[in-house]
């Protein structure tokens, strides 16, 4: 059975002229904006490596480096045999982007968590009148694996679930973006500063445990103001609790 090849799409006029003197960057900011203006859209795919390197008037090296810088950002993605599509995923585009910014920052776990919690007070709030019935039912499921989890890796890997299908279930793109990454980024701080103990990580989580049935039954109701106390409870909670945790507040995201 043969598999159906798109046809490839057509690259963008060059901007500016960029001659042999093209350097990766040219292009990647002329594919970029090309991306977020509709020029090319999720799915089309993109040239070969060679044509690539003709149409922007570079080395096929050069090419070769801004299709990985490209692909790196989440904007396209490389598959064997058929070749380069364009993705466009803005949830990996902005982390990529946020976590950059927050390791050339130096940004620490207080700040961190200062603002999701801003943020998952607005996600809960939206969700209560956004949320489906099966999202709620995502959001308790996810409340449960907490409860139920046993290892240190799959709880940790429970409470990432639970604050993704908070953000989901508000239906706020950019709040679910930033969201992920920032509980992506505090779960491999927690990871990496916590100790490898099932009970240490069962006590941690199970002491929010009710803030966390109270969030899912108040976006359940429907009641914007009750669910936003409930978060704003689960973390004055967790910051109580992380207050006595000097070494995952001193740790911070940039790279040594």
């Amino acid at each position: 059975m043969t598999s159906t090849r798109l046809p490839t799409v057509e690259l963008p006029p060059v901007q500016g002229g960029a001659g042999r003197q093209g350097t990766a960057e040219n292009i990647i900011e002329q594919v970029v904006a090309a991306i977020a203006d509709g020029t090319l859209a999720r799915g089309q795919r993109l040239p070969s490596e060679r044509e690539f390197a003709r149409h922007y008037g570079v080395s096929g090296p050069t090419a070769r480096e801004a299709i990985r810088a490209l692909s790196a950002m989440g904007l396209v993605e490389a598959r064997h045999g058929s070749g380069t599509y364009v993705t466009a995923d803005p949830e990996v585009f902005v982390s990529s982007a946020l976590t950059i910014a927050a390791h050339m920052s130096d940004v620490t776990v207080s700040e961190i968590i200062d603002l999701l919690a801003v943020l998952n007070v607005h996600a809960a709030e939206a969700a209560c009148e956004a949320a489906t019935e099966q999202e709620v039912d995502a959001l308790a499921a996810a409340s449960a694996g907490i409860v139920n989890a046993e290892q240190p890796s799959s709880i940790l890997t429970s409470v990432t679930d639970f604050h993704r299908a908070l953000a989901r279930a508000a239906h706020r793109p950019l709040i679910q973006i930033i969201s992920t990454f920032l509980v992506d980024t505090l779960a491999d701080l927690e990871e990496r500063t916590f100790p490898v103990d099932s009970a240490f990580w069962q006590e941690w989580t199970g002491a929010l445990a009710a803030h966390r049935a109270e969030i899912v039954s108040a976006v359940r109701a429907h009641d914007p103001g009750r669910a936003g106390a409930a978060v704003r409870a689960y973390h004055r909670e967790a910051g109580r609790m992380l207050a006595d945790e000097s070494d995952l507040l001193s740790a911070r995201t940039k790279v040594k």
